[in-house]
Order: structure tokens, then C-alpha cells, then sequence
């Protein structure tokens, strides 16, 4: 049984030790629109665009790009995951999750499954030359970069009850985020390690 989303969304979580690039890159280059500064446990600060205004109180920024930022012709995020063990993340994003497969796409080199959560696309892609190097687990934690990804429940409660009936890692145990009270959060390892990030109503 697929754990029932609550938001057709996605956030991205890049762990940075060098934040004011990391900003002007994003910011006013990509021009994507800063909302909040949000200090979560363990003394980590997020910044950047947050697609929960059912939680934060936040609808979606309105002020104008940067001029000198590029343009961009589609207002949604890709997000690729390469692995060599397809069919237990199939199993994961597919039947687990149950992203909506909307087909394959052959390109030089390689595959890809894609899945759409929203207007927001996730690709499991499959190399023909193997990476070099497999997943590095561990989330934030473990190294710098994009660990992470969100995906908002209808209840965290029952998603964690999924989580272990389904037999997968719990990274993080489910906990209440301080700052928005009765909004849980819990991070659910996929079977290559890669980090996905439970949030909504306990």
C-alpha cells in the first residue's frame, strides 16, 4: 500500500559549508525566490524556497527575479538518481511511494524511468557504463551536497507505521519539528542509501 501524499511537491536539500556562493548561485543566478531562514534541530539552518505554506504559513514568493538571473522556460525541478539496482527502486518510488511512472526515455549512454510527483519529474536512471563510485548513505551528515529530497505526507504517523512494515531504513525516527508544532518529520533511506525526507501532520 502507497504512502498517501499530502502535497504534490518536492524540496531539495543541499547541505553547504559555503553558504554565500552557494546563495548568489541560486538566488541571483538561477533567481529562484528566497522565502525563509528555518533553524532546525542539531543547529542546521534551511534557506532557500519552502513549498509547505500549509505549515509555514507562506504562500509562494511573488517578488520579481533578479534581472540578472537566467531565464528559465519551465517553473518545475528534475531530480535524477543514478543507480545500479533498478528494480528495488522501482519497488521504492513506484509501488512504495506510488509516484505515477509516466514512461521510459532511452538516451545516449543510458535510461531513464520517470515519475511524476506534481509538476516535478524524479528519474531513475540506469548508465550503461556504471558509475564509479555507488551512493554515498548517510544524508546530510555524511557529506556535503544534495542529500536529500522532501516529499509531504498526509500523516507522518502512519507513513512511519508504513516505513517499517515495509522493511525499509529508517535514517531518522519520527519527531515533532520544533518550530511548527504538530508537523512531524522522519528521513526513510531507499535501497541505494539516498535520503528522502517525510514531513506533515503527526
Amino acid at each position: 500500500m502507497a504512502v498517501e501524499l499530502l502535497a504534490p511537491s518536492v524540496d531539495i536539500g543541499l547541505v553547504t559549508t559555503n553558504l554565500d556562493p552557494m546563495v548568489e548561485f541560486y538566488e541571483n543566478f538561477l533567481g529562484l525566490p528566497f522565502q525563509l531562514d528555518l533553524d532546525f534541530p542539531g543547529g542546521g539552518r534551511a534557506q532557500g524556497v519552502i513549498r509547505a505554506p500549509l505549515f509555514f504559513g507562506r504562500q509562494p514568493n511573488s517578488a520579481p527575479r533578479s534581472p540578472m538571473a537566467i531565464d528559465l522556460l519551465a517553473k518545475n525541478i528534475e531530480v535524477g538518481l543514478v543507480t545500479t539496482n533498478l528494480d528495488a527502486m522501482v519497488e521504492f518510488y513506484e509501488n512504495f511511494l506510488g509516484l505515477p511512472y509516466t514512461g521510459d526515455l532511452d538516451f545516449p549512454g543510458g535510461t531513464m524511468k520517470r515519475y511524476a510527483l506534481g509538476d516535478n519529474v524524479l528519474k531513475l536512471i540506469t548508465l550503461d557504463q556504471p558509475p564509479a563510485a555507488p551512493a554515498t548513505p548517510g544524508g546530510g551528515p555524511a557529506a556535503a551536497g544534495i542529500r536529500y529530497y522532501t516529499v509531504v505526507v498526509a500523516s507522518t504517523t502512519k507513513a512511519a507505521e508504513q516505513v517499517k512494515a515495509a522493511g525499509y531504513e529508517i535514517a531518522q525516527e519520527l519527531a515533532e519539528f520544533a518550530p511548527v508544532p504538530g508537523m512531524g518529520w522522519m528521513f526513510v533511506a531507499d535501497p541505494d542509501g539516498n535520503w528522502v525526507e517525510l514531513v506533515g501532520p503527526l
